[in-house]
């Protein structure tokens, strides 16, 4: 365990991350990390918050890739006798799509 290990893999420098974790004891009144001559490892009280820790990073993780992802689809299939569909729906299909900005409209050939 490094916090250079650490500063590489979120793209900051080592000083960045040593700074921060400072700040963080310091508003936590606790050390976090016992700085020993090969490294860093956890005190007591980052193996405290280290399960909550780790599991909202996941969740931050989770929801980025959701973003990266792009928006998720959304679909309404709606079916309708023909009539009804020529003489009530189609009417009042351009208010609709403008009322709930539907961005395209698939109409896909009627069943007799």
């Amino acid at each position: 365990m490094s916090f250079a290990l650490a500063a590489d893999e979120i793209g900051v420098t080592l000083s960045a991350v040593s700074h921060q974790v400072r700040q963080l004891e310091d508003v936590l009144g606790a050390s976090l990390f016992r700085r020993t001559g090969r490294g860093i490892v956890l005190s007591d009280e980052g193996r405290l918050l280290l399960p909550d820790l780790s599991e909202g990073f996941e969740r931050i993780a989770r929801t980025m890739a959701q973003f990266e992802a792009g928006p998720p689809a959304r679909v309404l299939t709606v079916s309708m006798l023909l009539t009804f569909a020529m003489r009530w729906f189609i009417p009042r299909l351009q208010r609709f799509q403008a009322a709930w900005l539907v961005p395209e409209t698939q109409s896909p050939a009627p069943a007799c």
